[in-house]
């Protein structure tokens, strides 16, 4: 998207955001992976089941990598912003995921390591607002249950020192 619109452009190859990435990383340099617009239209749209986002970009060496959510419209419970799992990060790689399984499901499923909590954090956000989250972190969405569509654009970035991974 970012090649294709300056404001996003703008956005996500921030020095700000790319600077946040870095820090939360405590990377030495940063490079874009990708970008996403994702919209999550009204009076439903699907559930964005628990999922960590490296599951997907096993092509990178390591999970050196952290998302950058900006929506677009509030985000709220109802229109269905982000929720996590703290800490999650921290656990690792699961291997093997249902996607298929809803959010309580999918936490009795995952189990922390010895003295973590599985907990979830809602997290309402205002537009033009950002989370940041680890490659790692379980995490997902809920219905829209309002009668307009909840925009986003993220861009998913890594670690200067991450490499291809071949299949």
């Amino acid at each position: 998207a970012w090649k294709a619109d300056s404001v996003i452009r703008a956005h996500i190859l921030s020095k700000q955001v790319a600077q946040m990435c870095a820090q939360l990383l405590e990377a030495s340099s940063i490079r874009l992976f990708h970008d996403q617009i994702l919209i999550k239209p009204p009076d439903g749209g699907n559930v964005v089941p628990w999922h960590q986002d490296y599951m997907y970009w096993q092509i990178v060496d390591r999970p050196d990598m952290v998302t950058c959510w900006m929506p677009l419209d509030d985000a709220t419970e109802e229109n269905g912003c982000m929720l996590f799992v703290p800490g999650s990060h921290q656990w690792g790689l699961f291997p093997t995921v249902d996607f298929s399984s809803d959010f309580e499901t999918l936490l009795r499923e995952a189990n922390a390591p010895v003295g973590e909590q599985l907990e979830v954090v809602l997290l309402p956000t205002k537009a033009g607002y950002s989370t940041f989250h680890h490659a790692l972190t379980f995490h997902g969405t809920s219905v829209n249950r309002t009668d307009r569509a909840r925009r986003a654009v993220i861009g998913h970035y890594m670690s200067g020192e991450c490499r291809y991974r071949a299949a």
